[in-house]
C-alpha cells in the first residue's frame, strides 16, 4: 500500500506526527509518499527522512503551483497528484501489482503497531472497494468522508471530476457525490466501540486558511 502524507507547515505539528509514526513500528511492505509545495521542499524532505525507515521505500513529490485560485487550490492539487502517483506507480519486486493509496490526514495519530497492515487487511476483506473511509455529517447536514481515506486505481481511472478540481471547493466536498457512489464505510479507520487503526489527534486550529488533507 502507498501511504501519502501532505506536508503543509502550520496545519499540524509534524514533530508529533513523526513521534507517533516512529513509536508504532515498521510498515514493512508499504511505501511512503510525502507531498509538498516547492517552498516547503527542504522541510518536507526532512520529515520524510525522519519516518522513512518505517517503510519499505519512500518518495517525495513536489507539486507545481496550482492553476486554479482559491483557499483550497493547494489542498486539491496535493490530493490529485497523490492519486495520479498511485495510478502510474510501477511496483517493484515483491510489491502488490496495483497497491491502493491511503491518503493520510496529518492531524491523525497512529495508536498502535501494525496500523497500515490493519487497514490493508480490511481493504482485502471488503473485496477491494474503490474507496474505504468513514463519514461525518456536517452542520449543514451534508455527509462527506473525513480523516484518512483509501482509494484504489479503479476510482482514479473512472473519476469524471478529479481532473477538474476547482480552487474554491475542497476535494472532500467537490467529489462527495462521486465518492459516495463507491464508498465502503471503514471499521478500521474510525473507532466504533473499539480501538481504531487510526485515531484523531487534538492539534488545535490551523494557523493557515489552507487545508492540505
Amino acid at each position: 500500500m502507498i501511504v501519502a502524507i501532505p506536508y503543509f507547515p502550520g496545519y499540524t505539528d509534524y514533530g508529533k506526527l513523526t513521534k507517533s509514526i516512529n513509536a508504532h513500528g515498521l510498515c514493512d511492505g508499504h511505501r511512503l509518499l510525502v507531498i509538498s509545495r516547492r517552498v516547503d521542499e527542504e522541510d518536507a524532505m526532512s520529515f520524510e527522512e525522519s519516518v522513512s525507515e518505517n517503510f519499505s521505500g519512500s518518495t517525495h513529490k513536489v507539486i507545481d503551483p496550482p492553476r486554479q485560485q482559491g483557499r483550497y487550490a493547494v489542498a486539491n492539487e496535493m490530493f490529485r497528484q497523490a492519486l495520479w502517483y498511485m495510478k502510474n506507480y510501477q511496483p517493484g519486486q515483491g510489491e502488490m501489482t496495483e497497491p491502493p493509496l491511503l491518503y493520510f490526514d496529518p492531524n491523525l495519530r497512529t495508536p498502535r503497531a501494525g496500523w497500515v497492515d490493519a487497514i490493508q487487511s480490511e481493504y482485502f476483506a471488503r473485496g477491494c472497494p474503490r474507496i474505504l473511509a468513514c463519514q461525518k455529517t456536517r452542520t449543514d447536514g451534508v455527509r462527506e468522508i473525513w480523516g484518512a481515506a483509501l482509494f484504489n486505481k479503479e476510482y482514479v481511472m473512472d473519476s469524471a471530476l478529479m481532473a477538474h478540481l476547482p480552487g474554491h471547493v475542497h476535494w472532500r466536498n467537490y467529489l462527495r457525490h462521486e465518492i459516495n457512489q463507491h464508498l465502503t464505510i471503514s471499521e478500521t479507520l474510525f473507532p466504533r466501540g473499539k480501538k481504531a487503526a487510526v485515531s484523531q489527534s487534538q492539534p488545535g486550529k490551523s494557523k493557515t486558511e489552507e487545508t492540505p488533507a
